[in-house]
């Protein structure tokens, strides 16, 4: 795990860059591919997605170094991932519509809102506004098929008894 954050420490931004992310993302509509195998499903948010995991692996092993007394390690994880989290959060509420959103899309375009209230991303002050405006955006059905073979699995009275429960 340190040897992956180091690599991203050395090459996330360049390698993004590389893969077409500009700093702000004022062409970015969504898509795209990214440095490791950190999955978008269904893929709306590439960026955020490799970002926040990268985030997270720096609060991982601040957490991890705490606890084992690695304090210059911890400083220097703990240090990145505000960075990284002060940068989501810059570039993801300059839209001035509180919807945790990449600056081109449409509120529907993103997991923001409820990936970054759960990894608490969005700034204190913001949350409220974010996870109100969350609740005004659209629907969206999954387009795997996973809950379809698990239905499949079930005993037919166990899906009615699902579906009319809500």
């Amino acid at each position: 795990h340190i040897r992956w954050f180091g690599f991203l420490t050395r090459n996330f931004e360049s390698g993004m860059k590389d893969k077409g992310f500009d700093i702000e993302l004022k062409n970015y509509t969504g898509g795209g591919s990214g440095l490791g195998d950190w999955l978008c499903l269904p893929e709306r948010d590439l960026f955020l997605t490799h970002t926040a995991f990268y985030m997270a692996s720096g609060r991982c092993i601040a957490y991890t170094a705490k606890q084992l007394g690695v304090t210059g390690l911890y400083h220097r994880s703990l240090e990145l991932a505000n960075r990284i989290k002060a940068r989501i959060s810059k570039i993801y509420l300059k839209n001035g519509f509180d919807d945790f959103d990449f600056p081109k899309g449409t509120a529907s375009a993103t997991p923001g809102p409820e990936m970054s209230l759960f990894t608490k991303i969005v700034p204190g002050e913001k949350r409220c506004a974010v996870l109100k405006n969350w609740f005004h955006r659209k629907g969206e059905m999954w387009l795997g098929d996973e809950e379809d073979r698990f239905l499949a699995e079930l005993d037919p009275s166990y899906s009615i008894k699902m579906f009319k429960s809500g």
